[in-house]
């Protein structure tokens, strides 16, 4: 995630990586840090039960709350997270971030 979040920082531009069972991570710079994202791209985000997520999401707040459902225009489907601080702060989303996403997200 480290290196997509410089890439993304770098060109000043989104960055996106395809990693298992077609799920996506992206990161998008902010001016203050940057915004996460895992999910999936519109050829798959109909695979994604809305309501199980929000249900999920909510009833276990306290886990999963850091994570933003999101449906962008292209009709894709992220959880986002937004990453505030010096850059050497991103790596602060951790490998253990990345998997209750998933969980949340699957």
């Amino acid at each position: 995630m480290l290196n997509l979040v410089n890439a993304a920082q770098r060109e000043r531009a989104v960055a996106s990586q395809c990693i298992e069972d077609d799920i996506t991570l992206l990161a998008y710079p902010l001016a203050d840090g940057v915004l996460v994202g895992i999910g999936y791209g519109g050829g798959r985000a109909h695979e994604v039960k809305t309501e199980t997520v929000l249900e999920r999401r909510a009833h276990n707040f306290s886990r999963y709350g850091a994570w933003l459902p999101a449906m962008l225009k292209d009709g894709s489907w992220y959880l986002l997270r937004r990453i505030t601080g010096p850059s050497d702060d991103h790596c602060a989303l951790s490998a253990d971030d990345l998997r209750i996403a998933l969980e949340l997200l699957c």
